[in-house]
């Protein structure tokens, strides 16, 4: 069974690693399109 910490530190992890992704996207997508 993993600790609580764990389970939390892995779903920040998971959070940062998705807002990254996503500014990567929005700076990589030509605004002109829209």
């Amino acid at each position: 069974m993993f600790p609580n910490e764990w389970l939390w530190r892995n779903k920040l992890i998971a959070l940062l690693v998705l807002v990254i992704v996503i500014e990567l996207v929005l700076f990589l997508v030509p605004w002109e399109r829209f």
